[in-house]
């Protein structure tokens, strides 16, 4: 398992700004796991676009300055991008399968590749569950359900591909032309791609965080950037209620994410690692193409797709959900 202990428990308090606020990203040592914050404000947009910020997201003129200059900084560096790529381990929690809110239901690793303007692969793999300890003094274990493929998403720049587990299909979506430069910013992992500033703050509240201290020196956390966001419109609400994330200061790029899904104690943790930016190696031109229909699945064409309503949404049933990472 990769070391996770520099994200320890903590009420965070952005001390330097004056705004104490509870932070989503927590200790795991070396074997231990990532516990939940300890309240989750489930206060959803009312319209599809709410002016003033709901309780407790209100900042003062100081935070609104770094958030913007921090959003700023980081469109400035994804703006030299032309190619990414990275791995990473997700885990999930849900407590309406495992009763612990810090013991992940399910663990996955995966990868991500971009490439500049429009193409973007998401993909999910060696996704493992919880299986409670059969007898006392037995530990708990994580094995494979079957063959699960694991999870897909992908972006052409005319077409968006996604697996469908519940039905076995593959679903394909023709972009209209207006969206086909949008669907990178609606993918199932917020903020990675496309991060310009003016649109993100059209679409959510942010407001900063304060990194923990070591348990070993008693210092605050540094090279890192901590932010905190919620939806303003009801579409992006439907997809998650708050997303906490960690920028690495030297690379000015994400190196770990948590989502709080709506309405439940349901999250899911990223940590991004081996991130790589415009190679020499152009390896990529044949990636980006229909993905293979799994054994037993099939392919469908969704010609009546709605895509500017369904590309990138969460679906109660079905389709793309996010599990979580291998532990190394």
């Amino acid at each position: 398992m990769r070391n996770l202990s520099r994200y320890v428990i903590a009420l965070f308090v952005v001390s330097s700004l004056g705004v104490c606020v509870d932070s989503v990203f927590a200790q795991a040592g070396a074997s231990g796991p990532i516990p939940a914050r300890t309240q989750i404000n489930n206060q959803a947009p009312q319209s599809n676009q709410v002016a003033r910020p709901p309780q407790g997201w209100e900042i003062t003129e100081a935070q609104q300055k770094w958030v913007d200059q921090i959003l700023g900084y980081w469109e400035a560096r994804s703006d030299k991008i032309e190619t990414f790529s990275c791995k990473f381990e997700r885990w999930e929690y849900n407590p309406a399968f495992v009763r612990d809110p810090n013991t992940p239901w399910s663990q996955a690793s995966g990868e991500i590749k971009y490439q500049k303007p429009n193409k973007a692969i998401y993909s999910v793999a060696n996704v493992q569950y919880y299986q409670a300890p059969q007898r006392q003094g037995q530990q708990a274990s994580y094995v494979k359900r079957g063959e699960d493929p694991g999870e897909y998403w992908l972006c052409s720049g005319k077409a968006v591909f996604e697996y469908d587990h519940r039905n076995k299909q593959v679903i394909e979506r023709k972009l209209p032309e207006h969206m086909q430069g949008e669907a990178i910013a609606n993918g199932p992992l917020p903020f990675l791609f496309g991060a310009k500033a003016e649109k993100l703050k059209q679409r959510y509240w942010f407001k900063p965080l304060t990194p923990p201290k070591d348990p070993k020196t008693g210092k605050f956390i540094e090279g890192e950037y901590w932010l905190a966001a919620k939806p303003k419109t009801l579409q992006d609400a439907q997809n998650y209620d708050v997303v906490e994330l960690i920028i690495d200061q030297k690379e000015f790029l994400p190196q770990a994410m948590q989502i709080y899904m709506p309405g439940s104690k349901e999250r899911k943790v990223f940590q991004f690692y081996e991130r790589s930016v415009n190679p020499r190696q152009r390896f990529w031109q044949g990636d980006f193409i229909a993905p293979d229909v799994p054994r037993g699945w099939k392919m469908v064409r969704d010609e009546a797709n709605n895509a500017n309503n369904r590309v990138g949404q969460r679906r109660s049933q079905g389709g793309l959900q996010v599990p979580v990472a291998q532990r190394r």
